[in-house]
């Protein structure tokens, strides 16, 4: 029974061979020739080369049995459509890559075994600064010519696309790979263009001079979701005072000098000063400073915090509420000739600084918008290089505003400053550069989310976000994005992508939209494959005379447009093309696609057809180091996914299987998830767990058929039992793949497998397995739940593992298709059981478990005296009312010698038991203590070898 209990662990099934082909009776009789021994040429561990070896078969056999064309062919009914938010085409396949791709592959493939037709059309975004920055060499300093640019980009992109798509497949991943989209692709630019139309044409879409987040290092505007905040950015903080010249509050001060205070992060926006504003109902205070006499006007609430900092006692005068400052002017604080007024704001606060706040227009939204209410002037000083212009003056003149520029201004304002220091905080920089970005007036083209976020709001209440653990902190998130978004830029100032398609009118500036214009441009890319044309081509031949005439303007008074669309807007606008008219059932991506793809694709979107262009979303999160430090080159610690499955000078070759399982296992579950080599470690136990049960069971099966009639009584007890729990897994699998919680499904799957399968079923069924007639009616029985337990949980395991799935389904004698995915396989609802599983749980694996505890794990020499009450008895002899099969059924679940069943009243228990040494031997043939006498078989035993060696004379 010590040989037995190791193999339940799937140690070997050729040990079980040596095993038994060792037992001989007194005379040295073997009886290894009348065993059924398991059989499969299924290896039972692949490593190093040969896991690289069958990684590479099963990629050529899966690729050829194009999954993807024949669910399309063959399944029928409604489609589950998964919309692909396009990766980059920059470079080499990183561990989001595979987060993402293969999380998508596990959904498509359970909807294809589920006999749903799937939609899933790769795409990738082939546009913008990420390749720009990879042709350029991180040098976007010097001017390039446009086509240089653009040849180069549209070269590696290409090349990339084709590198990234082999390594996908050999993931296993499936999908339309033959008509996969891209964002530079003809037909989805001319699909962009006529969109981008039909938005002005409603308009959503306008130009205008707003401060956008601009990025010194890459000369573009960027949005939101192409920023990255840095929380230990360092800024000089600054208290200056600004002298006012009309002060509104009256008293016997008015001949002294009074002055406002001023705190600002951002000492280099104080040339492009406008206004000081305050608020209406915050109370302020004029006060004396002790270290000069001085009169300061500062918020009341902050006058402690004010006095600390500049180490002065402050003399409070007057206090009064800000809206009695309306009318007050001050002296700009560089350039003294301008007065400027004092104006009112709702967004300043009393919290921190002094409570009144410097305006500069050109460099913050809020200050933008106190600018239209004012009508003060939009000045912008700062080119798109950051730095200064010739306005501002020349000692000023060229010098960047975050370097040489500011530490010019605080020389300029030495006399005014109270207070400097260095300010640490969170600062917006390039996700690209790494560099700190800065807020900038500039023309530039706009969607109107004002008009469409309320209705985007409301269809978010219908859509589904998953894992639903974090549903509603997911979709708070998302709104909050909306409101606090008036408009969206999509214009940038570089030359790979998509020209927003619009000429100007010289002279006024004034933008030139038509359809006429649109449609022209559109047979432009056709007749050019591409959009090179705009770059390449004279005005006169983008606008056609007949066009020019009816716009009533002479051609040399039209220039065209000379920035691209948004990168969010290229794929953004993805479901337009790819989707046609559907919604898609799943959108799956990254969390950071809150600010990105998922608000992008959900504006426009609304814009254009007033729905949302998905019904549900799944959020993923990010590989982090075993440390969990985020990957990065200089940092040394990037895992790429190749070295997991191929090895590297680093790491093991882990193969394929490994990769997939920790995706779908592990990174589902958290927004940071680790890669380490003892998370891929157990990793690979548990797929091999997996591969070693399954294996047993094809090795069992190779003398089964399909269409073998397994009546209901020759099901035993313990088969019962294990197609109960099987009915329970594979339901709450079913409703976890429903929920898309695919880490849960791992960890039942591998429980299941060790504890119901492994460590429970397999050793009660090896006797009858082995040692009774090949055709024996509860031989058959325990087959065919062996091959329920196969198809059931093979068919789990298989959108996670597909290679794996694909080669134990291979190696199964009893099989109908080419592809385990193109099986249909129904759980039977009649397995469930209450009423067994009540009996089971509540006595026998009790009473298994005392023996254990009693006698330790080799319980085979034992027999037990069993006391039930009488519903529990019921319950027994219903299952089995011969009583003979009763003891025999008994002995092997609880892999014993002999029982005795009995029943009892028993107070306040379900059983009581007692045991004993038996007085049996052990068997010469199946090694049970079943023998009446020593070196002889047991009657089971004699009476098999007696009916093989009668059949072998015949034959």
């Amino acid at each position: 029974m010590f040989l037995r209990s190791n193999l339940v662990k799937g140690k070997c099934v050729g040990f079980v061979y040596r095993y038994y082909s060792s037992s001989k009776g007194k005379k040295g009789t073997k009886y290894s020739n009348t065993l059924i021994l398991p059989k499969t040429k299924l290896p039972l561990r692949l490593e190093k080369a040969a896991l690289l070896e069958r990684d590479n078969r099963l990629k050529t056999v899966l690729e050829s049995k194009d999954l993807f064309k024949w669910q399309q062919e063959n399944l029928e009914g409604s489609t589950f459509v998964l919309h692909d938010g396009p990766p980059y085409a920059n470079g080499d396949l990183h561990m989001g890559h595979a987060i993402n791709k293969i999380l998508k592959d596990a959904v498509l493939r359970y909807r294809i075994l589920k006999r749903q037709k799937v939609h899933f059309i790769p795409g990738w975004d082939c546009h913008g600064l990420p390749i720009e920055l990879k042709v350029s060499k991180c040098n976007l300093s010097t001017n390039v010519e446009p086509m240089e640019v653009r040849q180069k980009a549209k070269q590696f992109a290409e090349k990339t696309i084709v590198k990234q798509k082999q390594v996908f497949r050999s993931w296993g991943i499936i999908g339309d790979w033959d008509n996969n989209y891209t964002t530079n692709d003809a037909s989805y630019m001319k699909k962009q263009l006529t969109d981008f139309y039909c938005l002005y044409k409603e308009g959503l879409i306008f130009r205008d001079l707003k401060p956008v987040y601009w990025s010194p290092s890459s000369r573009t505007a960027l949005a939101e979701a192409e920023l990255e905040y840095n929380k230990n950015h360092k800024s000089i903080a600054i208290i200056t005072k600004m002298e006012i010249k009309y002060f509104t509050i009256t008293g016997n001060f008015n001949k002294e000098k009074i002055y406002a205070l001023i705190w600002t992060t951002t000492p280099w926006t104080l040339p492009c000063n406008q206004a000081i504003s305050c608020k209406a109902n915050i109370s302020y205070s004029l006060v004396r400073s002790s270290s000069n006499n001085e009169l300061y006007v500062i918020a009341s609430k902050l006058l402690e915090d004010i006095s600390q900092k500049l180490n002065i006692t402050l003399e409070v005068i007057r206090n009064f509420l800000g809206h009695e400052l309306i009318g007050s002017k001050y002296y700009h604080p560089l350039f003294e000739d301008y007065l400027l007024p004092i104006v009112l704001s709702d967004y300043v606060s009393d919290d921190k600084g002094t409570g009144l706040v410097h305006i500069a227009p050109a460099h913050g939204p809020e200050d933008f918008v106190v600018a239209l209410k004012y009508k003060l002037p939009v000045k912008s000083f700062v080119n798109k290089l950051g730095c200064y212009t010739e306005n501002v003056g020349s000692d000023l003149n060229g010098h960047f505003v975050l370097g040489t520029g500011q530490e010019i201004v605080l020389k300029k304002l030495e006399n005014k400053i109270l207070h400097c220091e260095e300010y640490i905080h969170s600062y917006p920089y390039d996700w690209r550069t790494k560099k700190p970005v800065i807020l900038r007036a500039s023309h530039q083209w706009f969607i109107n989310t004002d008009k469409i976020k309320d209705k985007a709001i409301e269809l978010l209440e219908d859509v589904k976000i998953y894992p639903k653990s974090n549903n509603e902190t997911h979709k708070k998130t998302l709104i909050s994005q909306l409101k606090k978004r008036p408009y969206w830029c999509i214009s940038r100032q570089r030359v790979w992508g998509v020209p927003i398609p619009v000429f100007y009118e010289k002279s006024t500036e004034k933008a030139l939209v038509d359809e006429s214009i649109i449609n022209h441009l559109c047979d432009l890319i056709d007749k050019n494959k591409g959009f090179d044309f705009w770059w390449q081509l004279p005005v006169k031949d983008l606008i056609p005379s007949s066009i020019i005439e009816k716009l009533g303007i002479m051609e040399e008074n039209i220039s065209k447009g000379q920035d691209i669309l948004d990168i969010w807007f290229d794929s953004g606008i993805s479901w337009s093309t790819v989707l046609d008219d559907k919604i898609a059932d799943l959108y799956l991506e990254g969390v950071d696609q809150f600010t990105g793809w998922f608000q992008s694709s959900l504006i426009t979107s609304v814009a254009l057809r007033n729905r949302s262009p998905y019904k549900s979303l799944y959020v993923h999160g990010f590989a982090v180091d075993e440390n969990k430090q985020k990957m990065s080159k200089s940092l040394g610690n990037v895992i790429y996914p190749d070295d997991i499955v191929k090895g590297s000078k680093k790491r093991k070759a882990y193969g394929i299987d490994v990769l997939r399982w920790w995706v779908v296992c592990h990174a589902s579950r958290e927004n940071v998830v680790e890669v380490s080599d003892s998370t891929l470690q157990a990793c690979t136990d548990e797929v091999q767990k997996i591969r070693s049960v399954l294996r047993y069971a094809v090795s069992i099966l190779n003398d089964f058929s399909e269409n073998e009639k397994i009546e209901k009584n020759s099901l035993q007890i313990i088969d019962k039992y294990l197609l109960h729990l099987l009915w329970k897994y594979g339901i709450s699998t079913q409703q976890m793949y429903e929920n898309y919680h695919f880490s849960k499904i791992g960890i039942d799957t591998v429980n299941f497998l060790t504890n119901s399968v492994s460590s429970l079923y397999y050793p009660a069924i090896k006797d009858r397995l082995y040692c009774e007639f090949e055709n024996n009616p509860s031989r058959r029985a325990a087959q065919f739940v062996l091959l329920e337990i196969f198809n059931v949980v093979t068919r789990n395991v298989a959108p996670m593992v597909p290679h794996l799935a694909e080669e134990l389904y291979d190696s199964l004698s009893v099989k109908k298709e080419d592809s385990i995915f193109k099986t249909c396989h129904t759980i039977n609802n009649n397995w469930n059981n209450d009423t067994l599983n009540d009996f089971v749980e509540k006595v026998l694996l009790s009473v298994k478990k005392d023996l254990h505890k009693s006698v330790g794990a080799n319980v085979a020499p034992y027999k037990i005296w069993l006391t039930l009450t009488e519903d529990f008895y019921k319950i027994i002899s219903n299952m089995q009312p011969d009583a003979h099969k009763m003891k025999s059924e008994l002995c092997d679940f609880f892999q014993i010698s002999d029982i005795e069943v009995d029943v009892e009243n028993l107070s306040g228990k379900n059983y009581i038991f007692k045991f004993e040494k038996s007085s049996l031997f052990v068997c010469d043939r199946c090694r049970r203590f079943s023998a009446d006498k020593e070196y002889e078989l047991c009657n089971r035993c004699s009476s098999v070898v007696g009916k093989i060696h009668k059949e072998s004379l015949i034959n």
